[in-house]
């Protein structure tokens, strides 16, 4: 710092006070981009996106207070790598994939910020990609009346390891000042239980949200309810998932379910996954939509950090459906009844 003679002697002596107390920053990341051909319905798309996983930028740390309890944060944000910028509006950056402070004891670990919800948290282990790569879950929990990927103002606690099952329980506040108060609250569990080769997890979820416009009380406190389960097991290797959730409006007819069953296969350094899902909405006249989603991919590993990939996927929908073809965004169909399809060819480095 070629400056460092104009700076006052107090911030020179707190420097090296802050970076003593600080335990350890870890500054990580993830790069994926691939090149794609996506149909929606008005003919072939070529572009350059995320293929399986968003990238992101993030740092993390922790401060050893002492007794067996340390302070943490983490702040996380989104990176578009095809053309150099953050993901928020403009192509700015910020740190809206995850912003939290708190206390980690043997007790657990105790948060506030904004974090991803036990819900979809739980749902993650019985997706066939862990929401990565064509029609993950992620297909289901990014639809309108999906489920609730992250809280913002919450309060997030995740239990210890307790005999193979941990817990996590959240809630957020609306902060509205006026009436009904109750909206935005949110609150939500989950367990999920891994030992060896099999794994089990539930989740239960209530978001308090306004009625569509146009409802008898349009801004009611009416609650969307998510509640799942699934499980997956090892045999020889082989990797077997299978899942159900749904979603409901307390006081309306509105429903969405999903049903998914998963596969990953260990090919030499690669694998092979695949999954097939079934979605189910609701309509107050007419067909109710419904589409069946399938993706699948190849994932060669250079090394434990970088690898390239391949994935395909469809959306099928019926003639009322407009549900999309995830990757990592989700690709919208021009119009009801078509089936949007994809195929990518990427490269993902961690650090």
């Amino acid at each position: 710092m070629k400056n460092w003679k104009f700076l006052p002697v107090p911030f020179l002596l707190a420097v090296p006070m802050m970076a003593g107390a600080q335990s350890s920053v870890t500054l990580y990341g993830l790069v994926d981009v691939a090149v794609s051909v996506q149909n929606l319905g008005k003919g072939n798309v070529n572009s350059m996106q995320g293929g399986s996983y968003p990238s992101r930028l993030g740092v993390k740390g922790t401060e050893d207070l002492g007794g067996g309890l340390s302070a943490t944060f983490q702040q996380e944000g989104d990176l578009n790598v095809d053309a150099g910028t953050g993901n928020a509006t403009g192509g700015g950056f910020t740190f809206s994939r995850i912003s939290l402070v708190g206390l980690k004891g043997s007790l657990g670990q105790l948060e506030m910020g904004r974090s991803y919800t036990p819900a979809f948290l739980g749902a993650l282990n019985h997706d066939y990609s862990a929401y990565g790569f064509y029609n993950s879950l992620l297909t289901f929990t990014a639809i309108p009346g999906g489920i609730t990927t992250r809280y913002s103002n919450g309060l997030f606690y995740t239990s210890p390891d307790l005999s193979g099952v941990t817990m996590r329980a959240a809630a957020s506040l609306g902060e509205r000042s006026t009436a009904p108060k109750t909206v935005g609250n949110a609150f939500g569990l989950s367990a999920v239980y891994k030992k060896d080769n099999f794994g089990l997890d539930a989740y239960y979820q209530v978001d308090q949200v306004g009625l569509p416009i146009g409802a008898a009380t349009p801004l009611s406190a009416a609650g969307k309810v998510q509640a799942g389960l699934g499980g997956q097991y090892t045999v020889s290797g082989v990797r077997l998932l299978a899942g159900y959730g749904q979603v409901k409006t307390n006081g309306l007819s509105d429903k969405v379910t999903a049903t998914n069953v998963g596969v990953v296969i260990p090919v030499g350094v690669g694998q092979i996954l695949g999954q097939i899902m079934r979605i189910n909405g609701s309509a107050a006249t007419g067909a109710a939509p419904s589409a069946v989603a399938w993706g699948a991919a190849y994932r060669y590993f250079m090394s434990k950090r970088t690898s390239l990939y391949v994935t395909a996927g469809q959306t099928r929908n019926n003639a009322t459906a407009t549900y999309a073809l995830f990757s990592t965004v989700p690709n919208v169909p021009s119009a009801a009844g078509i089936s949007p399809r994809g195929f990518a060819v990427g490269i993902q480095h961690s650090f």
